[in-house]
């Protein structure tokens, strides 16, 4: 009787968590926990981490362990440290590692799937994101490569490209404030295609359709989301029916499935953006920002802002039917700031619970008030706002937020 009640039991325990309608099975890598995962990449089997600092780390055994393989040194302005994020681009056996967040240190080149790593760049610039045309290799808008990344060329754009894609031989480039970039002509001369002051920050391309994340425009970040060109980036029009929080960082698109990560969830539409689905709802996936997506052998990879990085398994994403609703919190929750250390903006999230009067102040390390971002009352649900710190010192700052009886405050810091 016992032996059949364990078979029962392990029956029982086995469906729960094979459930295609469970989420459960979002799984956090083992040694990177807590931290920020700000680029992921998949070469052959191997996958390539890179954590805010400047660390990049390798698993072979689709995220199991991990190994550290480069830093990248944080450089200084002359008044204080700039800590670099790593960015990571695949293509084929190869790999490019470029740092970001102002950080001048070239490019990185591993020809063996992340095994091994040299610099080829021969230039100390900051590279927030590749791609590639053919055999030609873009690091940013301001350098190309036609030899796998032995040699660049300066391009002599001046484009602060944050993202990078291609319909054909077309490149698109979006900016944190200053609009849509396309160019003919394999980078050296670009073309504004939107021009609002839109905060990109994610490209994918389905076919002849070319998406764009925003995550917020000037000072009413609620009305970014996704936006999609159907006509080579002549026009755009928001196309994120179904999300329910429009503060996207990353776009990555696998096949036709393209996927957007937010302050607060992952995301997934399986007809060309029409529609969207929560697919991190109801899991420590979604306690803080999704930075950094990527699919690598049979899984669905995620980098958050300080809860390190999870998988998923790529075959459910696809079997799913019977989406359960979104679920939001019933508390009013604050979350982390999004960069974090950050030069010169940010994005501060939270859900309130019930309409309430929110007040929304930053405060130096003495406790005195340096500025009131926000006091109005809003109605319950999910809001950001965007704290420019330009008038700022380097240094930590607390900001605090008070919506009703519910009263929070978390750290956040300026460097430049």
């Amino acid at each position: 009787m016992k032996k059949n009640s364990l078979l029962i039991y392990s029956l029982v325990v086995e469906l729960i968590i094979l459930s295609p309608n469970s989420y459960s099975q979002w799984v956090q890598f083992r040694g990177l926990e807590n931290q920020t995962v700000s680029s992921i990449a998949g070469s052959g089997r191997n996958l390539i981490a890179g954590v805010w600092g400047g660390y990049l780390y390798l698993s072979t055994d689709t995220g199991a362990t991990w190994t550290l393989r480069d830093t990248v040194a944080t450089t200084s302005d002359g008044l204080v440290e700039v800590v670099p994020s790593i960015n990571l681009f695949a293509n084929g056996s190869d790999v490019f590692e470029g740092a970001g967040n102002g950080v001048s240190a070239g490019v990185y080149v591993s020809t063996d799937n992340g095994l091994t790593w040299a610099d080829k760049s021969g230039f100390t610039h900051s590279v927030n994101c590749f791609m590639s045309i053919a055999d030609t290799i873009f690091a940013g808008t301001s350098f190309l490569s036609t030899d796998e990344g032995a040699s660049w060329i300066s391009t002599g754009s001046n484009v602060n490209a944050v993202s990078l894609s291609k319909i054909g031989n077309t490149l698109f480039a979006t900016t944190q404030g200053h609009g849509i970039y396309r160019s003919t002509n394999y980078g050296y001369s670009w073309t504004e295609v939107d021009s609002t002051n839109y905060y990109f920050d994610g490209l994918g391309v389905i076919g002849t359709n070319i998406f764009a994340g925003a995550f917020g425009f000037s000072q009413q970040p609620s009305t970014g989301g996704i936006f999609v060109s159907k006509d080579n980036g002549e026009s755009w029009n928001h196309s994120d029916t179904g999300m329910t929080d429009h503060s996207v960082n990353v776009l990555y698109t696998d096949g036709s499935k393209l996927f957007a990560g937010t302050n607060t969830n992952i995301f997934i539409s399986t007809d060309t953006g029409a529609t969207w689905r929560n697919i991190s709802t109801g899991t420590q996936v979604n306690s803080s920002a999704i930075i950094a997506l990527a699919v690598c052998d049979s899984f669905f990879f995620a980098g958050t802002n300080g809860n390190g990085a999870w998988r998923y398994p790529i075959s459910q994403l696809v079997t799913e039917v019977n989406i359960p609703p979104s679920q939001t919190p019933s508390n009013s929750v604050l979350q982390q700031n999004y960069p974090n250390p950050f030069n010169p903006t940010t994005v501060i999230t939270y859900h309130l619970a019930t309409n309430s009067l929110v007040d929304l102040v930053v405060y130096d390390i003495l406790g005195r008030k340096v500025e009131t971002l926000l006091r109005e009352r809003q109605n319950a649900g999910d809001h950001s706002v965007i704290f420019n710190a330009g008038g700022l010192s380097s240094g930590a700052y607390f900001y605090k937020l008070t919506a009703g009886d519910f009263v929070d405050t978390k750290k956040l810091i300026v460097i430049k």
